[in-house]
């Protein structure tokens, strides 16, 4: 069970080495240049090792998360293994627990929740603002 006061114990984040150029429109988006990668990237390999010994079995939480699950699931098929942790989507949540919204896009949530963390498309930001909709979803529903 998740409640208001449900607190990250740990953060995980990385990068991954590009097989391809990074389009310009990612880099308007997200910030990350190919420079970046290059240098401070890790393999795909390495970085679904760690991704799954940080998870383990335990369930996930993403903000549209088939989005999420078709790249973790191509990353491990990728690296010859699998990722078949329970997926939770906020999105399905916040559309339970706040009906009254016109848009559920991460960042419209986020601000009619009142979250301080916004997101920003970097793993961090993101998670962190999917964990307030969280919180404040199951406070909502008195999860």
């Amino acid at each position: 069970m998740v409640g208001p006061g449900f607190v990250a114990a740990a953060e995980f984040s990385t990068l991954v080495k590009a097989t391809r150029p990074v389009p310009r429109n990612i880099t308007q988006l997200t910030g990350i240049e190919q420079t970046l990668l290059n240098r401070e990237g890790a393999s795909l390999r390495d970085a679904m090792e760690r991704l799954q010994a940080f998870v383990g079995n335990l369930p996930v939480f993403a903000h549209n998360a088939p989005f999420d699950q078709g790249f973790l699931a191509f990353a491990a098929t990728q690296c010859g293994t699998s990722f078949s942790n329970i997926m939770h989507d906020t999105i399905s949540l916040s559309r339970w627990a706040f009906p009254e919204l016109d848009s559920y896009k991460l960042i419209n949530v986020v601000k009619h929740v009142g979250a301080e963390a916004l997101p920003n498309h970097r793993a961090i930001g993101d998670a962190k603002a999917t964990l307030a909709i969280l919180r404040a979803a199951s406070k909502e529903l008195e999860v």
